[in-house]
């Protein structure tokens, strides 16, 4: 929206936007909005819809997906305040 690139996969968007991560302990530790990543073997980035709801790229469904996370699930490890970067960056 804002047309602020942030990198074309997960490693380099994480690196261009870390001073705006957080870690989370669960998804539901994230702020609506922000992205989340999974840094510590697959490398995946979703965006936080709320309520444990995660829109991704599903690596098995071949397809953007949103899929629902139990509150004390642990996959994912970073938030990350996108719409805080983008207004920063602007």
């Amino acid at each position: 929206v804002t047309g602020q690139y942030i990198g074309a996969n997960t490693t380099s968007q994480a690196d261009r936007m870390n001073e705006y991560m957080y870690p989370i302990s669960s998804v539901y530790d994230a702020n609506v909005g922000d992205i989340v990543y999974h840094l510590s073997s697959d490398n995946h980035t979703g965006i936080y819809l709320g309520e444990g709801k995660v829109l991704h790229a599903s690596q098995s469904k071949g397809k953007v997906v949103i899929s629902t996370f139990e509150d004390d699930g642990t996959f994912w490890e970073y938030g990350c305040n996108a719409a805080l970067f983008c207004l920063v960056m602007k």
